[in-house]
């Protein structure tokens, strides 16, 4: 086992709150605090907050966002990823309320309309960008009682691979519901409605070719998208 999909999720979760819209929103570790700790699309993420208390407390002086962004960022590269350095050295002026509400992360269940606006009008990324870090998926499950949904995008979902897009090309996904829930398999790997909607779409499907075929193009993207997303909302006074 390796806690790496944890520690990306908890920094991916807490980041994607951002929206350029107001400002609100952003890498501020806020998330470890109710109400936003108890939204169900963080259920879970109590496990790698406590694992980063013990080293938070050897390193006062680094800000929780911080040691998630950098935990994070280490995951990526000890699962085969993209070598990324700590990106917070940035800092930004911050607008409007830190806390935010619910449903600031994507739905899984909604398709290529609601992606492109929780990635490109909300949070200001590229189609490119947006496909590219989607492809996180290749790490980690979901799991019944957190998300409603249960597998893994990938047959080895400790490994950084392109996996995740090459098998959505293969397009040999039957549909079915667990615990009420929409969706996909082919035998032995998962894809939600929201991971099927790059396929689906026109202007998406480009991006998910050109990572499955161009595996060290993937990683490049994901790489300068993942810099981009830690420093969303990104202020010298984060928490």
């Amino acid at each position: 086992g390796t806690a790496a999909p944890l520690l990306i999720r908890l920094a991916w979760h807490d980041a994607g709150t951002y929206s350029l819209l107001d400002g609100s929103g952003g890498m501020h570790a806020t998330i470890q605090f109710p109400p936003m700790a108890n939204y169900s699309a963080n259920l879970g993420l109590d496990v790698p907050r406590q694992l980063l208390r013990e080293f938070k407390s050897s390193y006062p002086k680094v800000s929780t966002a911080d040691m998630w962004a950098f935990a994070a960022s280490v995951a990526i590269t000890a699962t085969g990823g993209p070598l990324s350095k700590q990106a917070r050295s940035i800092s930004s002026k911050h607008h409007g309320l830190i806390f935010t509400p619910a449903d600031r992360m994507p739905n899984p269940s909604l398709g290529e309309d609601h992606v492109r606006y929780v990635f490109t009008t909300r949070m200001g990324f590229t189609d490119a960008e947006a496909v590219a870090l989607m492809g996180a998926h290749t790490l980690g499950r979901a799991h019944l009682d957190r998300s409603g949904y249960v597998g893994a995008w990938s047959a080895i979902p400790t490994d950084w691979t392109n996996s995740y897009y090459t098998t959505l090309t293969d397009l040999r996904f039957v549909a079915f519901r667990t615990a009420g829930q929409l969706q996909y398999t082919d035998g032995s790997t998962i894809m939600l409605p929201t991971d099927m909607s790059l396929v689906f779409s026109n202007t998406y499907r480009y991006w998910v070719y050109q990572y499955a075929a161009n595996p060290a193009q993937w990683s490049s993207s994901f790489a300068k998208a993942w810099i981009k997303l830690t420093q969303l909302g990104y202020q010298s006074t984060d928490l």
